[in-house]
């Protein structure tokens, strides 16, 4: 069973280490685990963390840093994102470095990426697909350091998550809002309709914080999907969000204007914006490429099932009406 949030607190304290602690997902746990009182530092690679309180600049791939920053840590979650060697072997990095120091709790944020191009109701028993670009197959990659790690005696949780979003959420509020402001998307017809699979942050922070309490002793790690029960389909999402957002009226956006913006207009608009953040001239700089992959993710079928999550980890969900709530202009 989960553990309520009141109860969290009376359980065996925990010694926590945060890698990715400067991300979406690492920032709002911080928080949690701060208004639990539960001991806990949050890493990251960049240096303007140093001095700051509970937190340690740190390089995941390097496993001697790592192996300094695991001394004494009784559950290390990983919400590291980035490029391919980042989440890959950043992965390597951490089994390697947790064998040898006592086997933590690794509590690992995947995502459901790893079921590529898999239509239907996936649950954690579905195959594995790295097929569907270079985030999945990093992704499937850390999954199997992973259950390395457990073969070897260790313990480890593994979420997959949908779409987490929330407010000041980028991905899935922020860039959507200004496609949507700008007219780019809207109600885009059949290329809508797949399911959202949202799951909002704070409970994916609860789901973490609740993997912190799971007798787990497999050779291989416990998984969960996460995505709201009632979350809905792209259109709807995108129509309550112009609402939510003042991106009205919502307009019909035909598949040829999308294939063009995706196909033509952002692949250079991502160079642009890359280059740019290079030479430290992207502050304002507002191209908003809309990734070919997403156009494939807006229309695919399918559907987390996230049974074993309300059964072990989450009562009761943020619903999506909830959510929509915080997301204002």
């Amino acid at each position: 069973m989960s553990l309520p949030t009141n109860q969290v607190v009376q359980a065996e304290k925990k010694r926590v280490l945060i890698l990715g602690g400067t991300g979406y997902v690492g920032q709002h746990l911080a928080i949690r685990l701060a208004g639990l009182s539960i001991d806990h530092q949050y890493a990251s690679r960049k240096a303007s963390n140093a001095g700051q309180e509970n937190a340690l600049t740190l390089d995941t791939k390097n496993k001697q840093d790592l192996i300094k920053a695991l001394t004494n840590i009784d559950v290390v979650v990983n919400c590291v994102a980035g490029d391919f060697n980042s989440i890959s072997d950043g992965a390597t990095c951490l089994v390697e470095a947790a064998l040898e120091c006592g086997k933590p709790l690794i509590i690992h944020m995947s995502s459901m990426a790893v079921y590529g191009h898999f239509e239907g109701t996936a649950t954690e028993q579905t195959p594995l697909d790295p097929s569907l670009g270079w985030y999945a197959l990093a992704k499937c990659q850390a999954e199997q350091q992973i259950n390395q790690y457990c073969a070897q005696g260790g313990r480890a949780i593994i979420l997959r998550p949908g779409c987490v979003y929330g407010a000041n959420s980028e991905l899935w509020v922020g860039r959507i809002s200004r496609w949507l402001k700008a007219r780019r998307i809207g109600d885009i017809g059949a290329a809508g309709d797949g399911w959202s699979n949202l799951i909002h942050i704070d409970d994916v922070v609860t789901a973490i914080v609740a993997s912190f309490y799971i007798n787990s002793q497999t050779n291989q790690a416990e998984v969960f999907n996460l995505a709201t029960p009632d979350s809905p389909r792209w259109n709807q999402y995108f129509t309550d969000l112009a609402v939510k957002t003042n991106a009205v009226p919502v307009r019909r956006v035909k598949a040829t204007q999308l294939l063009v913006d995706a196909y033509f207009y952002s692949p250079p608009a991502k160079f642009i914006e890359i280059l740019a953040k290079k030479l430290n001239a992207s502050s304002h700089l507002q191209l908003n490429p809309l990734p070919p992959a997403l156009l494939k993710f807006f229309k695919q079928q399918i559907k987390l099932d996230s049974t074993k999550a309300q059964q072990l980890l989450l009562k009761n969900w943020v619903s999506y009406q909830q959510g929509l709530e915080e997301l204002g202009a």
